[in-house]
């Protein structure tokens, strides 16, 4: 049957037999699998052939005719010899490389030796296996200034042989190759004299551990010379790779509902650092956090804290991040913080309309296990509705619907907004 290479077109022949086989174009060394030239495109290709050998039986008829013909005419004239057959150059046969890209394949064969080296602690036999040139030339990519194997001295060229199989065997990457026992592998490329080989393993010791994937980087000096490793390390498949990446993710903290010695029953979290919001600008991030230090400075005059926690409340929902890690970075260890943290506790009540269990003294039934459970409260609530949380609906004012009927009353509502306000 007659192929064709996929990518330079090169067209060679190979009996129907390798039909399906992986085989090597011997034009540009590209591996792809041979398929008879129209298989693909089935009966059309047939009426195609078809069709073409009658246009060329119609043509050898009319030719016969014609030749008839003209030796009717003339029998005494010489017919001229025909003229030579241009000589058709016969095209390389492609390497069938359909053995040698699998388990069995020598390129392999090389890997699964490594292993077998690396874990028997066999010097000599990773020695054999193994291209010093190649893995120094591999070794220099990401040097600042690279050094050409052949001017390294025979002592380093040897400390450097000798350094790599060390690390094979007893080294880093003695975890990677010794301790697991191949049970699967294939060619996964070849180009030119360098070839990539990926190996399926298994844990020669935790048979609780998943199997996991080894790519070696292999080199021979000519076709006919023997395949040698001169780089290897892990490969992690899209089904590993996503494994990882889940096994890797922060677990978003449990909720869980926790019933107090009083029989009350609350709902707490992970105390732990909130982030602000990703579209928060810095200046407001730093804005939140100097309100914060002026609300818990129980030094500064109450003018200054009643400032901030105004500030504080008024900003709402972007504020809370602020407030819960103050709580989480500041542990509770003596009165003066307790009276800090109860600043934040009650800022955060006017925010989100939460009420907790925290309280900051014995004489307002504040108990070690109210405290500590009322800051886990806010992470609760934290993990369970701030996604969804808008803000409070505001409040009405009261004094803003009365309407003053004379001059005193008139005198006690302005006397009333002023104190509702502060002054």
């Amino acid at each position: 049957m007659q192929i064709q290479c996929p990518s330079c077109r090169t067209q060679a022949e190979l009996p129907a037999s390798k039909a399906g086989a992986k085989v090597r174009c011997s034009n540009c060394e590209k591996v792809y699998v041979a398929r008879a030239r129209g298989a693909a495109r089935g009966n059309r290709a047939d009426d195609k052939n078809t069709k073409i050998a009658l246009a060329v039986g119609g043509v050898v008829l009319v030719g016969a005719a014609a030749l008839v013909m003209s030796r009717s005419k003339d029998t005494e004239e010489v017919a001229a010899a025909p003229p030579p057959k241009p000589r058709v150059q016969e095209p390389a046969q492609p390497e069938v490389v359909a053995d040698t890209m699998d388990w069995d394949s020598p390129a392999v064969a090389v890997a699964r030796s490594l292993h077998t080296a690396a874990h028997d602690l066999n010097d000599a036999a990773a020695l054999a296996a193994f291209d010093a040139p190649a893995a120094w030339e591999h070794a220099q990519v990401d040097a600042e200034e690279p050094r050409a194997w052949t001017i390294l001295s025979r002592e380093e060229q040897t400390a450097f042989r000798l350094e790599r199989i060390e690390d094979l065997l007893r080294g880093e990457a003695a975890e990677l190759v010794a301790d697991w026992e191949p049970y699967d592998g294939w060619v996964e490329d070849v180009t030119g004299d360098r070839a990539v080989v990926r190996t399926k393993v298994t844990s020669r010791s935790d048979p609780s551990a998943a199997d996991r994937h080894v790519e070696w980087l292999l080199v021979r000096a000519a076709r006919s010379k023997p395949w040698k490793a001169y780089a290897w390390t892990r490969w992690k498949s899209e089904s590993e790779q996503e494994v990882e990446e889940r096994a890797n993710r922060p677990q978003k903290p449990k909720v869980e509902m926790v019933e107090l010695s009083d029989g009350s029953r609350v709902m707490e979290s992970e105390m732990r650092p909130i982030d602000f919001p990703a579209d928060m600008p810095v200046a407001d991030q730093e804005r939140v956090r100097g309100l914060v230090s002026e609300l818990t400075d129980i030094d500064a005059r109450p003018a200054v804290r009643l400032d901030a926690n105004r500030a504080l409340v008024e900003m709402g929902k972007p504020a809370i991040p602020g407030l819960l890690t103050y709580l989480a970075e500041n542990p509770l260890n003596d009165d003066d913080q307790a009276i800090r943290l109860h600043q934040v506790n009650l800022c955060l009540q006017e925010i989100t309309g939460f009420v907790t269990s925290y309280e900051p003294h014995a004489v307002l039934g504040g108990t070690a296990e109210r405290q500590e459970s009322g800051l886990l409260q806010w992470f609760g609530w934290y993990d369970a509705n701030f996604k969804l949380f808008k803000g409070l609906a505001p409040v009405p004012d009261p004094l803003l619907d009365i309407e003053p009927r004379s001059e005193a009353e008139e005198r006690l509502l302005e006397k009333a907004r002023r104190e509702a306000e502060g002054g």
